[in-house]
């Protein structure tokens, strides 16, 4: 019998497994059910690490418009931020230039894995 014909479009993997399991096709793995460690990302001293995000903003004043944030992890002070019509790789880099022309570079930025933080394919900025 054919689960479609049951009128069943949609199975959770865990519904497919626990069945696969009952007809001894699967078995469980031990190393996916670790609990993993969480890793705390967390800056030492003033300038290690510097924490970058951007969001869209949402009030009618600034609607359209992106916030794009530099905050040095240890001491939680903004380094620099930009109020900008897209978010870009050159917008990134601007506020970015912007902020280590004033504090200096940091060691280590840590960010989101938005396309506008990472290269593509041979593309470096």
């Amino acid at each position: 019998m054919r689960v479609r014909e049951k009128g069943i479009n949609k199975l959770p993997h865990n519904m497919v497994h626990t069945i696969l399991e009952k007809h001894k096709l699967a078995s469980d793995q031990k190393s996916k059910q670790k609990r993993r460690k969480w890793v705390k990302y967390e800056g030492k001293h003033t300038n290690s690490l510097w924490h970058t995000d951007q969001y869209m903003l949402m009030d009618r004043r600034w609607m359209g418009k992106w916030l794009m944030v530099y905050i040095d992890d240890a001491s939680r002070f903004t380094a620099d931020w930009g109020l900008l019509d897209e978010a870009t790789t050159e917008n990134a880099i601007y506020v970015l230039d912007k902020a280590i022309s004033e504090y200096g570079k940091p060691a280590t930025i840590l960010t989101d894995h938005a396309p506008r933080f990472y290269a593509n394919f041979g593309d470096s900025k």
